[in-house]
């Protein structure tokens, strides 16, 4: 896949005390290589804003956000059972 590119606002970056960590984000980034970890491509910086070119992921950490399957969302058959045993009437 193609690198794809996350703007940073320097001002934001500063506002919410965030300066540490993005430094260390950058550094690690930089240094690491691991298929589960996205690489960093290039980075640069302007005034304003701050540029980290990444590895591009289809899916993301949006797909993790996606509901499960209707079929995994049914009770335990331990909460059905008791359920079904008089503690709710229907």
């Amino acid at each position: 896949m193609g690198p794809c590119a996350r703007v940073l606002s320097k001002a934001a970056i500063i506002r919410t005390r965030q300066v540490e960590h993005i430094k260390a984000e950058k550094t690690i980034l930089d240094k690491v290589d691991h298929p589960f970890i996205v690489r960093l491509c290039g980075f640069s910086q302007d005034g304003q804003c701050l540029n980290l070119v990444l590895e591009y992921v289809v899916g993301g950490a949006g797909a993790a956000r996606r509901p499960p399957p209707a079929a995994s969302r049914l009770p335990p058959a331990s909460l059905r059972l008791r359920v079904s045993g008089g503690c709710l009437r229907t």
